[in-house]
């Protein structure tokens, strides 16, 4: 065979790995070893027991959940969390490590400026305003390019420590804090330094297929254009109703004495929150 020819072949092999290994994070079936269906028993088996430990995770307001930790304190670390006590499927992956090396085929990953991710998304982003518990999240893709990963890929964004903060004035300040939406082409932050902070990819899919799950309320459950029962109300869906659930990463709440997450779902054609403690999960 002409050296030419087994050069050419070489070449192309390598660039098909490293283009794979660019694309280690796939919003609704994995980060890099972790899918949804692998068990923890697996996951020690994949990554090796040196590399794994079971860890509280945080959840905001000094609330933790049961997870693990893999490749702690390295550009590989994640934490991982469980439908269940430890098992399976895995419905979500944290990245916090910045310059982590899991990052999404558009070369999303933590530590991207804010400008970066709008023009990877060719519009603008809408966020949650700064400095509350829920600062920075972003909450739309504005239908944008990454609209395709509403549900499975939620983004949080924030003004690092190299912000000129002395060329902020107050009122220009109060335009982007608090619990309110902001559209990233305001101007003031065009002062500030903004970066990905933290990544949450969803995992609900293991062979391409959702997780469902069925209303268990008697009175009905209320479906929210917000994960709050401030959120204004869209419709209430009937008891023993089969719902499409496409994230199950919303803020943690205890409401009525019980404790659990808003889970976002899908309902006659419209998507909005609800609360999960009132849902039975199914297609695990």
């Amino acid at each position: 065979m002409n050296i030419r020819y087994v050069i050419l072949f070489f070449l192309l092999v390598v660039a098909g790995c490293s283009k794979k290994a660019e694309e280690n994070v796939v919003p609704g079936e994995r980060v890099g070893p972790v899918s949804a269906n692998i068990s923890e028993t697996s996951l020690i088996e994949e990554v090796g027991e040196e590399n794994i430990r079971r860890k509280q995770i945080p959840a905001g307001e000094g609330e933790f959940e049961n997870g693990h930790v893999l490749y702690e304190n390295s550009n590989d670390e994640m934490e991982i969390l469980w439908s269940g006590q430890y098992e399976k499927p895995v419905t979500t992956v944290i990245l916090r490590k910045k310059n982590s090396k899991w990052k999404t085929a558009e070369g999303i990953t933590v530590g991207m400026t804010l400008e970066e991710l709008d023009k990877i998304n060719g519009k603008p982003v809408i966020f949650l305003g700064f400095d509350w518990d829920y600062g920075g999240y972003v909450v739309s893709f504005n239908g944008g390019v990454l609209e395709k990963y509403k549900g499975l890929l939620n983004v949080r964004i924030y003004y690092t420590q190299e912000t000129d903060t002395e060329s902020i004035d107050f009122d220009e300040y109060s335009q982007v804090i608090g619990d309110r939406e902001i559209v990233s082409d305001n101007a003031v932050l065009k002062k500030m330094k903004i970066e990905i902070i933290e990544m949450r990819i969803n995992l609900i899919s293991g062979n391409g297929d959702d997780i469902t799950g069925v209303v268990k309320a008697q009175n009905g459950l209320v479906l929210r254009r917000k994960p709050s029962t401030d959120g204004e109300k869209i419709t209430a869906i009937p008891d023993g109703t089969t719902i499409k659930i496409t994230s199950l990463d919303g803020p943690e709440d205890e409401i009525a004495g019980f404790k659990a997450k808003w889970i976002e779902v899908e309902y006659q054609g419209q998507s909005g929150w609800v609360y999960g403690a009132f849902v039975e999960y199914i297609n695990q």
